[in-house]
């Protein structure tokens, strides 16, 4: 039985690596986390004592004496047949580990400017329900230990790939991709400007994060010129 890796969830701008607990050392092999569907990005929560006393009046006071975060998100799971993904492996392992068996380390950055945060964290999952329909979620949450350090990757992605059209007479007959573009988990929107006509429609195809192909499934008519080709994000 021939077997693929799970399909890329979409992440919107953020992407999510993690490695295995190294006692204490930076590991230096992260993977990414597939599949992923949900995602929000760890922000630190102030823990709030209240210190006013009878010379403040009315005015009540509050004063931060600890910091926390948490990394949360859903992601899918491979169907049958369907080998499992790493990055949800190393974080389930953990999800079922007490003390330091439950730690990760992991790293989230934004995808266009390659900014981020990374630390160490203690690993949950729940296996999310549904209708009989329902492709098979779980949820998982990185509870921190200590604090957020700042992370940038040293590859940000580079999503503004650029093509060419083709014309033929007054219809569009293909596309040629001239910059591929790196960071593309799913194929974008070809987009048609100018020429004169109307009507052309085109399908993009993505491999190893690039746009790879563009195929032109109506030509339109009306174009006395080749139209501007561009990117739209899905």
């Amino acid at each position: 039985m021939t077997t693929a890796s799970i399909t890329p969830g979409k992440l919107s701008d953020w992407a999510l690596e993690v490695a295995a607990y190294t006692d204490g050392t930076e590991p230096t092999d992260y993977v990414s986390v597939r599949g992923i569907t949900e995602f929000t990005p760890p922000v630190a929560e102030k823990n709030l004592e209240d210190d006013g006393d009878y010379d403040g009046d009315e005015w009540g006071s509050q004063i931060a004496t600890g910091l926390s975060y948490t990394l949360e998100g859903t992601y899918k799971l491979p169907r049958g047949g369907y080998p499992s993904d790493p990055g949800q492996e190393i974080i389930r392992t953990a999800g079922q580990g007490a003390l330091e068996a439950g730690f990760v380390h992991w790293r989230a950055y934004n995808k266009i400017s390659g900014a981020g945060k990374k630390g160490l964290a203690d690993a949950s999952t729940s296996a999310n329900g549904g209708p009989k329909t329902d492709l098979q979620t779980e949820g998982f949450t990185l509870t921190g230990r200590g604090g957020l350090e700042d992370y940038t990757s040293t590859v940000p992605a580079n999503l503004n790939a650029t093509a060419t059209a083709l014309r033929t007479g007054s219809a569009i007959t293909g596309v040629q991709v001239t910059n591929g573009g790196t960071g593309y988990t799913v194929a974008p929107t070809v987009v048609f400007t100018g020429g004169g006509g109307t009507g052309a429609v085109a399908t993009a195809s993505v491999a190893g994060g690039k746009v790879v192909d563009v195929d032109v499934t109506n030509g339109g008519t009306g174009y006395t010129s080749a139209p501007a080709v561009s990117f739209t994000r899905n």
